[in-house]
């Protein structure tokens, strides 16, 4: 997982700066998931990708694996960039659901990235939430099933 996420951080360096966004890896060093690696990679690049397209700039990201158990890895995925409206939280993993409808494919995306995120961590045991945070930006929560 730590070569997956470093890997998704070097393809975005360049976009990340252009925002002024600091990234803040905090993943033990023992991470590993039974798994698909293009689908993994998929999720973490969906995530930051998100936040480099809405989540503003001088922000940060903390990206932490917070807790782990007999069977899975716990992570949070944080930045302290725009909320989103409550109204929408519930329905950001739909597929071709975009916050903003008006948006065009050139400057929105097409809604599939964090349809990509949830498909990718259920197949791979595991599950996503997202909530806003106090004072700015939106975490998601998620588990993947550990390697046994």
């Amino acid at each position: 997982m730590n070569d997956v996420v470093a890997e998704v951080n070097d393809n975005l360096q360049l976009r990340l700066d252009e925002k002024n966004i600091k990234v803040n890896i905090q993943l033990s060093n023992k991470l590993t998931v039974n798994g698909n690696k293009e689908l993994l990679f998929s999720v973490f690049y969906n995530l930051f990708d998100n936040v480099v397209k809405y989540g503003g700039e001088n922000i940060e990201i903390i990206l932490d694996n917070y807790l782990e158990d007999e069977n899975y890895f716990y992570f949070s995925f944080l930045n302290t960039g725009n909320s989103i409206d409550k109204n929408h939280l519930t329905r950001i993993f739909e597929r071709f659901y975009r916050v903003d409808a008006g948006r065009s494919r050139k400057t929105g995306g097409t809604g599939l990235g964090l349809a990509i995120v949830k498909n990718a961590i259920l197949l791979h045991g595991g599950e996503v939430s997202a909530r806003n945070v106090n004072g700015g930006g939106v975490e998601f929560l998620f588990t993947l099933k550990k390697s046994i």
